[in-house]
């Protein structure tokens, strides 16, 4: 049974949105998966199902014979840019990051996908279609399944917070300073940590992207741990803390793996510094 080619226009209009969608949600409310690395089977899985959309939305429509002759090559490169422009719309979504091994991931799964569509399936080798999918999508599910004893560890934690006004006398007239100094340690393991970003909530408000300065300090167990604190020229908030108020820190840090991890401090009452 031949399909309508519109079927395969609205196909990949509603994946398109679908992936805007996803990539519109802010990183802390994404579920985790189980594994290392498996963000980068899921890009490689969602861009080659975007690839097949394309190549046949293209293949089937009748508007310009140039893009139907040419469908493979064509539906690769929209892909392909499709994964760049998602990837620079998440620099701008909350706890989202514009990554250039993501994008590598999608163009991995546009190759497979090009492959299959040039030496398989125009070839109506139904039996080769499905043995590579099938090898596809068991790679991915299996590479869930690492021992957890070879695996690395990734558990950092906040070790301690703490943050204050700085009503010292000073020059210009921002008012009190915002200080803070935040700890944190890689759990079970050693390795040096990076913090990519900081934000900072006001009283249960938003979450706004903020400078910091960071310093890596031994800590009394002998491990190494990453210190992040205010930046020198930094205004944090264009009026002073009420009495009151609060404030919260959400961190994200890597390490040289490239894991990822979001932490969030508690809602912290500034102390005053004369």
């Amino acid at each position: 049974m031949k399909l309508h080619p519109k079927l395969f226009h609205f196909a990949l209009i509603s994946y398109l949105l679908l992936i805007f969608i996803a990539s519109s949600i802010p990183g802390e409310e994404i579920p985790k998966i189980g594994f290392e690395f498996s963000d980068k089977f899921v890009h490689a899985f969602v861009y080659f199902i975007l690839f097949i959309l394309f190549f046949y939305s293209l293949k089937y429509q009748t508007k310009s014979v140039k893009l139907r002759n040419n469908a493979l090559v064509f539906a690769g490169c929209f892909s392909a840019l499709y994964g760049v422009t998602d990837e620079l719309h998440q620099k701008f979504v909350p706890m989202r990051s514009c990554e250039l091994s993501d994008w590598v991931a999608d163009i991995a799964g546009v190759v497979i996908g090009m492959f299959i569509v040039r030496f398989v399936i125009e070839r109506k080798s139904i039996m080769t279609t499905s043995i590579l999918l099938v090898t596809f999508l068991f790679a991915c599910n299996t590479s869930g399944k690492i021992d957890t004893n070879q695996k690395s560890v990734f558990e950092p934690k906040i070790v301690s917070e703490e943050c204050w006004t700085d009503h010292m006398p000073v020059l210009d007239e921002r008012g009190p300073r915002l200080g803070f100094q935040i700890m944190i340690g890689n759990g079970k393991t050693n390795d040096s940590l990076v913090v990519d970003k900081l934000f900072i909530s006001r009283t249960g408000g938003e979450f706004n992207e903020k400078s910091f300065e960071t310093r890596n300090e031994e800590s009394a167990e002998g491990k190494m741990v990453v210190v992040v604190i205010q930046a020198r020229d930094e205004s944090y908030f264009s009026e002073s803390l009420n009495d009151n108020e609060k404030v919260q820190f959400r961190i994200i840090v890597t390490n040289k793996k490239g894991m990822r991890k979001t932490l969030t401090t508690s809602e912290i009452k500034p102390y005053k510094v004369y």
